[in-house]
């Protein structure tokens, strides 16, 4: 539609000149089968489980996680659930994971606080040392705290999934190996009365630890 001067007649016609140019195209994002796209090799490096065992949490949430519409684009579940494993894999920041997963940051932090909660409802077999699994219980869980219980809970109930199907233990990094070592040693020495976020986050992990 084109527009001149002489069309502006009055302020209902400038307000619909404002909202013509103002709208701005909706932008969908490419999201990548990540089960087609890995070897399982591969697969295991970025979700730290392997295929069989993701389809086979993937079915036990995915009614809960399934958006009510196909409409907007709306999220598959299996990239849900990637996306928040592959947050709780890595420590990284929501827009990291969220574009990995081809998804934008608020939409990408909703997904990982909703499996969160889905996941921590699965009953855990055991509890056992998982951070080496999952290097975001050392590296900090850069979420609201209202959010930190369900994401460590929901760790906690992924490990044992693995462990209950033999998956091996993921190869970890240095600079992992030197977080679980700092915090084993703060442990020791950490006072209740520090009541920031991070040391609520460690005394969450150190509650299921001891449930060993």
């Amino acid at each position: 539609m084109q527009y001149g001067p002489d069309d502006i007649s009055d302020d209902e016609d400038i307000v619909e000149l404002i909202e013509v140019f103002s709208r701005r195209p909706r932008i969908f994002r490419d999201r990548p089968n990540h089960f087609e796209k890995w070897v399982e090799d591969e697969f295991f490096d970025r979700f730290r489980m392997s295929k069989a065992t993701v389809w086979g949490i993937l079915q036990q949430i995915e009614r809960q996680i399934s958006s009510p519409t196909n409409r907007n684009n709306a999220v598959p579940t299996d990239i849900k659930l990637l996306l928040t494993l592959r947050y709780y894999a890595t420590g990284s920041v929501a827009r990291v994971v969220s574009d990995f997963c081809g998804v934008d940051r608020s939409t990408g932090c909703r997904i990982i606080h909703q499996v969160s909660h889905e996941i921590a409802k699965l009953r855990p077999r055991s509890y056992g040392v998982w951070k080496r699994r999952f290097p975001i219980l050392v590296k900090g869980i850069n979420m609201k705290l209202e959010f930190v219980e369900a994401i460590i809970v929901a760790t906690s109930v992924l490990h044992n999934i693995a462990m209950h199907n033999d998956e091996p233990q993921p190869e970890t990094d240095d600079e992992v190996d030197r977080l679980i070592e700092e915090h084993n040693v703060d442990q020791s020495h950490e006072g209740m009365e520090n009541r920031n976020s991070s040391t609520v986050q460690q005394q969450y992990i150190s509650y299921f630890e001891n449930l060993i």
